[in-house]
């Protein structure tokens, strides 16, 4: 391990610290608030995404236009150490996508039996 002039930890070493793959994992010495709230956000932070989707893309689309988005966000956390890559925000992006598209749905077909 060679680190930093700084004394800090070497390159792949950080991005093993700022990495979590297992999903569902959560670090349960936080307050349990703040992973709520944080749970909360990343799914209602997509919701609107499913919701606005144009006619055109379908729902496959939509989820690959989703998971692009979001591991690039992710990735862009991990190499600058500006954040944290996690799992779990992955998943819960698109469980909130899944909530959009299927109230954008309901609300598609609320219409269509209100002009009949």
């Amino acid at each position: 391990n060679v680190s930093d002039i700084n004394g800090s930890l070497p390159f792949f070493d950080k991005i093993a610290q700022n990495t979590n793959l297992i999903p569902f994992n959560f670090n349960y010495d936080i307050n349990l608030d703040i992973i709520v709230k944080n749970v909360a956000l990343k799914l209602l932070l997509f919701v609107p995404f499913g919701m606005i989707m144009k006619k055109e893309v379908t729902f496959k689309q939509g989820i690959c236009a989703l998971l692009l988005l979001s591991i690039c966000k992710e990735i862009f956390h991990l190499v600058t150490f500006a954040g944290y890559f996690d799992i779990n925000d992955i998943l819960l992006y698109i469980v909130g996508y899944l909530i959009g598209w299927y109230l954008k749905i309901g609300n598609s077909q609320k219409k269509l039996s209100h002009n009949k």
